[in-house]
């Protein structure tokens, strides 16, 4: 991501990205979880965190949204069903939540990054005060340089968890914050 990018090579659509103050990656589970052993993906999330420390060192705030504790907790829960119930996907992110708060603390610090974790719903976005509070948080956090990664909440409303929150996530957090 950004271990090349500069103006001189790479064409000019890569220009918003590279004048961004504030740069928001969405990173999903595919991505985060090896399929196989239902674990981090070490190496891309290495990968990742060293692309991160270099938009830091470019002076651009950086937020992480992630999805991926459920994935990475069923595995530890053995459940194996391709539909999980409500309360198996609550209790896979209950564990898997605390399996990838660690997964990115162990490669962000790596590069002296700090960590924080905010967990947002749907209600986090629309309720005018809720989001508010959110947003204040957000700020205060980034005034502070640390880089966040947002995670699913653990305990998931029925109508939330069919709408798929998580995948509009990013782009809620990145249109709510200014």
């Amino acid at each position: 991501m950004a271990r090349a990018m500069n103006s001189a090579t790479h064409p000019s659509s890569a220009l918003p990205l590279l004048r961004a103050r504030r740069i928001v990656v969405k990173v999903g589970s595919a991505l985060l979880v090896d399929a196989q052993e239902g674990t981090p993906n070490r190496g891309w999330l290495a990968a990742l965190a060293e692309d991160v420390a270099a938009l830091r060192a470019r002076g651009q705030e950086v937020l992480l949204v992630s999805s991926g504790a459920i994935a990475l907790g069923r595995r530890q829960l053995g459940l194996t069903s391709t539909r999980l119930k409500l309360e198996e996907k609550q209790a896979a992110a209950a564990v898997g939540q605390i399996r990838l708060a660690h997964a990115w603390k162990d490669a962000l610090e790596l590069h002296r990054l700090s960590v924080a974790q905010i967990l947002l719903t749907f209600g986090d976005t629309e309720e005018r005060r809720r989001y508010l509070n959110a947003r204040n948080t957000l700020s205060a956090l980034l005034r502070e340089r640390m880089r966040i990664a947002p995670g699913e909440p653990v305990f998931l409303a029925p109508d939330l968890a069919q709408i798929h929150l998580f995948d509009s996530r990013g782009l809620r957090v990145t249109s709510r914050l200014q």
